[in-house]
């Protein structure tokens, strides 16, 4: 991991309050679960949330950044792995 100095005039813009993708992660393959979050305070909120919901699922958090032509740009915020006991263990 590096840290570098920067100049503050370089953000052209800022999403105040940013809506957020959850994707939970399943031990079955063919389980998809991708939830938007929006209207949360900040991040930890979204964490939090993620957490509560999760069910010993792993999950992906992205932050989403709106950029020309419709499109949406994920940005991975965090990952976490799936804590679920297979079964018979």
């Amino acid at each position: 991991m590096h840290s570098y100095g920067v100049d503050p005039r370089e953000g052209t813009a800022e999403i105040d309050v940013p809506d957020y993708r959850v994707d939970f992660i399943s031990s079955e393959p063919s389980v998809h679960d991708e939830r938007i979050v929006s209207g949360a305070p900040d991040v930890e909120a979204v964490l939090a949330w993620a957490d509560a919901e999760s069910s010993g699922r792993g999950y992906s958090i992205y932050s989403l950044c709106p950029v020309e032509d419709g499109y949406i740009m994920l940005h991975l915020l965090s990952r976490q792995e799936r804590s679920e006991t297979p079964e018979g263990a």
